[in-house]
């Protein structure tokens, strides 16, 4: 998310913020995944400003709370590549960036073809090359 924050030029440590929080309530709601991120934002709400607390809301679709904020999408696009760096291995994960191919990472991703179709909606909608 810092390096993110200053591809865009903004505020790098509220979005690093955002980053290493937005999971804080992971094992807390994991019998209800619709509070997944809404947990985080009570327990945070006076310490972060309100565009962090909705990218948090928003970053799990299960909550149903949608933003719209370059910080909101560029979580999912973390959030993502997170998933992926931890399924794929790094190496494979790098390369497959590197060559900038959605076709090749569909395919390495296998029954979660979704997580690189988010990818692949964000990056297009922000201008952001995978590499």
């Amino acid at each position: 998310m810092h390096q993110l924050a200053q591809c865009y030029a903004a505020d790098s440590q509220i979005w690093e913020l955002v980053g290493l929080c937005h999971d804080l309530d992971y094992y807390a709601a994991e019998e209800d995944g619709s509070q997944h991120g809404l947990l985080t934002i009570r327990w945070l709400r006076h310490d972060l400003p309100e565009e962090a607390l909705e990218a948090i809301a928003a970053h799990d679709c299960r909550t149903g709370v949608a933003a719209d904020t370059l910080l909101a999408d560029m979580l999912k696009v973390a959030d993502v590549v997170t998933v992926l760096d931890e399924r794929l291995g790094r190496a494979v994960l790098l390369q497959l960036l590197r060559d900038d191919d959605y076709a090749s990472l569909r395919a390495a991703v296998g029954e979660r073809v979704y997580l690189s179709d988010i990818l692949q909606q964000y990056a297009a909608k922000h201008s952001l090359s995978l590499r």
